[in-house]
Order: structure tokens, then sequence, then C-alpha cells
């Protein structure tokens, strides 16, 4: 039986943190939200691992590129996707030169297109694990 995955949502809107969370469960994934980067980034580093991270670009304190940055350095498979409600290009293409799966334009198309974002975060990560662990195993990936 494949384990849930955690999920973390970080944005500083509360409705989008209520709206990912209940959509998200519903879809069966273990899914905390967190308004403020700096709390996440704290959770990230001491708390259980975080499989996908949802993180808004723009928020107070601490842009979402700058949290996606730290959490690269610190190492792991976690997937994230970035999500913004502006169109600064260079920010998503920042994202992507760290690593980052995947974008969200909010306010989003639709909950089934979130949802499909994560599915494919899902998928990766589960590729990213089964390959660790194969070459853990000795074996020829």
């Amino acid at each position: 039986m494949e384990q849930l995955l955690r999920l973390l949502v970080v944005d500083d809107e509360p409705a989008i943190l209520r709206t990912l969370r209940v959509c998200l469960a519903r879809e069966g994934f273990v899914c905390e939200t967190e308004p403020d980067p700096h709390r996440a980034l704290h959770r990230i580093r001491t708390g259980p691992p975080v499989h996908i991270l949802l993180t808004d670009i723009v928020m107070p304190g601490m842009d979402g590129v700058a949290l996606f940055h730290a959490l690269r350095l610190a190492g792991g498979l976690t997937q994230t996707i970035v999500m913004t409600a502006y169109s600064s290009i260079d920010r998503v293409l920042e994202s992507y030169r760290l690593g980052a799966l995947d974008y969200l334009v909010k306010p989003f198309q639709s909950l089934d297109e979130v949802v499909e974002v994560v599915r494919a975060a899902e998928r990766r990560y589960r590729r990213w694990q089964r390959a660790v662990e194969r070459t853990l195993k000795g074996e020829v990936v």
C-alpha cells in the first residue's frame, strides 16, 4: 500500500488556504496549510517530510521563490508547484530554473486544474521515490 503524500500549501490568502485544504483532502491527500512562509520553512525543516509544496510567489516577508530556493538547498524530493496572481513570468521562470514542477495562475480556472497539477506532482514524486529505492538496493535505474 502506497503511503499518503503530505502536501503543504503556503499562501497569505486565507480563502485560498481553506479552499485548497478542503479540495485536496477530498482527493485523499494529507494537506496542511501555512500563511507565513518563514513558519512554513521551519515546518519543512523540522517536521515530518513534505512531499508536495504549493506556494504562492508573492507574499509578505519572504516570497515563494525564496522559500522554494531554501527548500532546494535543504535537499529532498519535495515536488514544488508555484502559484501566482501576477503575470510575473520572470519569477515563474526563476522557479522553473530552481526545479519547480509546475505553476498555477490565480484565480484558478477550476479546482480540477489544481487537482490535475497536484496529481502530476504525485506521479513524479512516486517515480523519484522508486528510483531512489532501486538505487539504494543496488539495482540499475
